[in-house]
């Protein structure tokens, strides 16, 4: 079997919200194009828009669905749907306008509320861009904080490492008069093995000249007891 043209269907749709003078007329006729919808669309004098067209029944309700999701200023609340037979008197989809100075005056309104909605985002985007400096401002201050208290642990440091140096200075000054009294201990005690060097001497010396005048005498002895006719 062959695929069958789904048959087109007449819908009648009556927009309600904040839909004339803010280009939803311009918006719905792109979309409806986009999908090869044909009729028309057009405002009405309680301030709701009407669209008349013909498609396809699932055409019709991606149109309704887009129609749903206008961005601002548009501002869709409600949309009635009728449908009924496809007549086919539409070749495309248009825009109904009104009088000169109506679509003057729609225009000027739809310009001045883009130029609301860009103004609201601007404004936005700055409230944003404030949020973020404050951010900002708050992290540098914390940043600050941060920095000055590792400012402070630095100077405790830097004052830590001179009471250290001067630790260091006096144990090198206690060292060094340590060295000066080993210096002059090695030189008492370099005399004192000189004295005793000297006094064994001396001894010896002394042993020496007694040994001898013993022998001396000794030696007189014998010579006075040899004379005398003594003998041992």
């Amino acid at each position: 079997m062959g695929y069958t043209t789904p048959k087109p269907i007449r819908a009648e749709i009556i927009v309600e919200g904040d839909v004339q003078g803010v280009g939803f007329r311009y918006y719905a006729r792109r979309a409806a194009r986009r999908l090869g919808i044909v009729g028309y669309v057009e405002n009405l004098e309680d301030g709701n828009v009407k669209i008349i067209c013909e498609s396809p029944r699932e055409k019709i309700e991606e149109l309704i669905q887009r129609l749903e999701a206008a961005q601002p200023p548009i501002k869709v609340e409600k949309i009635s749907l009728t449908y009924t037979e496809a007549t086919g008197q539409f070749k495309s989809f248009k825009i109904v306008t009104g009088e000169l100075a109506e679509e003057m005056v729609e225009g000027f309104s739809t310009g001045a509320a883009y130029f609301e909605v860009m103004f609201a985002k601007q404004d936005q985007l700055l409230s944003k861009q404030d949020q973020m400096l404050e951010k900002q401002d708050r992290m540098l201050e914390k940043q600050d904080k941060m920095l000055e208290k590792q400012d402070r642990m630095l100077e405790k440091q830097d004052k830590m490492l001179e009471k250290q140096d001067k630790m260091l200075e006096k144990q090198d000054m206690m060292l060094e008069k340590q060295d000066r009294m080993l210096e002059k201990q090695d030189l008492m005690l370099e005399k004192q093995d000189s004295i005793l060097s000297e006094i064994r001497g001396l001894r010896h010396d002394i042993n020496l000249i007694f040994e001898e005048r013993i022998a001396r005498i000794e030696r007189d002895v014998a010579a006075i007891k040899s004379r005398i006719g003594l003998t041992g």
